[in-house]
């Protein structure tokens, strides 16, 4: 686990993260974060085209597409599936999209 007091990989010195460092990561979190949004945006519309809804509005499509991207993420987490890559991501996001439109679907019909 790489922590900020961790010793500098390469270091002869040992010496911990510079500030620059600590920027540096905080950047990458920042890209991160941003990448969810879009692939949940992207898999929210998908799951909403697929299962022939509709899309649900930008937001309605970020709250589906991230949900779902978190469901998705667990349910192949459980099968031992990986995926790697943006194709990946968005595949896992999108089929857990799927899963909780079908959940939605199920739960309004009964009610």
């Amino acid at each position: 686990m790489v922590g900020w007091d961790c010793p500098r990989q390469g270091s002869a010195e040992g010496k911990s993260h510079s500030t620059a460092d600590k920027h540096e990561i905080k950047g990458v979190h920042t890209m991160e974060f941003i990448w969810f949004i879009l692939i949940g945006i992207a898999a929210g519309w998908l799951a909403g085209q697929i299962m022939k809804g509709g899309g649900y509005g930008l937001v309605g499509d970020l709250i589906v597409g991230v949900i779902g991207a978190l469901l998705g993420g667990w349910l192949f987490g459980l099968a031992g599936i990986a995926a790697a890559g943006l194709i990946g991501q968005l595949v896992v996001a999108t089929l857990g999209a799927i899963v909780l439109i079908l959940l939605l679907r199920l739960i309004k019909k009964k009610a």
